[in-house]
C-alpha cells in the first residue's frame, strides 16, 4: 500500500487512516498544514482528528466502493472489465475495472457529456477527486457530489 504525498491531497479528499496494524475510514480531509499535519473528519460526521500525512492512504477504486458511492454497473458481470458509471451535473463518470491476481483494479476512468476525456493512471478515490477538480470543477464549476444519486438508466443517456 503506497502512502499519499501532501501535494496529492485537497480539502474534501477521501482517505483511510492507519492506526498501528489496522486501517479505518473513510475520512474527509478538512484541513491541511504545511508541516504535513492533516485534520480529518469521519465521512459520517463526528469529531475531527489530527494525524500526519504519513499515516493516511488512498481508498482503492473497486466495485464495492463504487457501489457505495452511488455508481451503477453499466454492463453485466462477464469476462474482462467491469464498468460502472455515475452522473454528476450533466457529466457522466465511467470507471472501468479489471481483475488482476484475484483483486479488482481501476483500468480507466472517463468523462462524457459536457467534458470528454479519459485517464488510465487513477487507482484511488482521492486521485479521482483531484482529476475531477482539474477537468470539471475548475472549467465548468460542477463539484463532484458523493455519493451520487444515479437513477436506473442506460449508460448512453
Amino acid at each position: 500500500m503506497r502512502g499519499i504525498l501532501l501535494e496529492e491531497l485537497s480539502i474534501g479528499s477521501l482517505v483511510r487512516r492507519a492506526l498501528g496494524v489496522s486501517i479505518d475510514g473513510p475520512w474527509v480531509v478538512v484541513g491541511i498544514g504545511g508541516d504535513g499535519l492533516l485534520s480529518l473528519e469521519p465521512l459520517s460526521g463526528g469529531d475531527i482528528v489530527s494525524c500526519h500525512v504519513g499515516s493516511v492512504y488512498g481508498i482503492p477504486l473497486d466495485g464495492g466502493l463504487l457501489s457505495s458511492l452511488g455508481f451503477r454497473r453499466a454492463w453485466k458481470e462477464g469476462a474482462g472489465d467491469r464498468v460502472w458509471y455515475g452522473l454528476c451535473g450533466g457529466v457522466r463518470l465511467t470507471v472501468s475495472l479489471r481483475q488482476r491476481h484475484g483483486q479488482e483494479f481501476c483500468r480507466r476512468v472517463a468523462l462524457g457529456g459536457r467534458v470528454s476525456c479519459w485517464h488510465e493512471g487513477l487507482l484511488c478515490l482521492h486521485e479521482l477527486q483531484r482529476w475531477w477538480v482539474d477537468r470539471v470543477l475548475l472549467p465548468y464549476g460542477i463539484p463532484l457530489s458523493l455519493p451520487m444519486a444515479v437513477r436506473d438508466m442506460p449508460c448512453d443517456e
